[in-house]
């Protein structure tokens, strides 16, 4: 009887992680950074925990968590862009529906307020003008129901909202949550980065 009941116990348990791996598999996306278009806040080497809509028909709560109207401001998420290129990438939201987005020399502006934006990276200190390209001068555009406007952290190597437009439910993968992992690509060994771990990525800015 002990063994019966040992036996039906071990069942138990394994169907329970069974059913935790399969909600995990479909809630969750597990993605490995290899490009430096949002350092420093993500960096090469950094494996993120992303939420995916594709959970929403077991866990009804994701479909918030995940749909655009929930975004906010410096939300990170794991986008397909909406050009012919449809990569894969991660952008930081700087507009959601209704705000006015405006770059006036390489400066975020906001429903006509600067953003103080310390996570960006400059590499290039030539502004480009606006009949020649929309890098560093763009807009002012209306975010619209349904859609947020992103960019990247680096603005001068990385093609984003600028360049591609807006960002809806159809290109959304999902919502960046934190770094499980990280280890850097360049050291000898590949060395964990363990002040990387866990960092969230819920809005505030990094």
């Amino acid at each position: 009887m002990m063994i019966q009941r040992g036996h039906r116990l071990f069942f138990a348990f394994c169907l329970f992680c069974g059913f935790l791996l399969f909600l995990f598999v479909w809630l969750f996306e597990n993605i490995y950074i290899t490009a430096s278009g949002m350092e420093p806040a993500v960096s090469p080497g950094d494996y993120l925990l992303v939420l995916s809509p594709g959970g929403q028909q077991f866990v009804p709560a994701v479909r918030e968590l995940c749909d655009i109207s929930t975004l906010r401001r410096n939300d990170l998420i794991y986008v397909r862009t909406p050009d012919e290129d449809r990569r894969r990438v991660i952008l930081r939201v700087v507009g959601c529906a209704g705000d006015e987005v405006m770059i006036v020399d390489k400066t975020l502006f906001v429903d006509g307020i600067p953003r103080d934006e310390s996570y960006v990276t400059f590499d290039d200190p030539e502004i480009y003008p606006r009949d020649l390209s929309v890098r560093d001068n763009f807009g002012p555009i209306v975010v619209p129901d349904g859609a947020v406007f992103a960019l990247a952290d680096r603005r001068d190597i990385m093609g984003d909202g600028r360049f591609f437009g807006f960002i809806r439910d159809e290109h959304l993968r999902g919502r960046v949550l934190l770094c499980y992992w990280s280890r850097d690509p360049n050291g000898r060994l590949y060395p964990v980065r363990w002040e990387r771990l866990g960092n969230p990525f819920n809005g505030k800015i990094h």
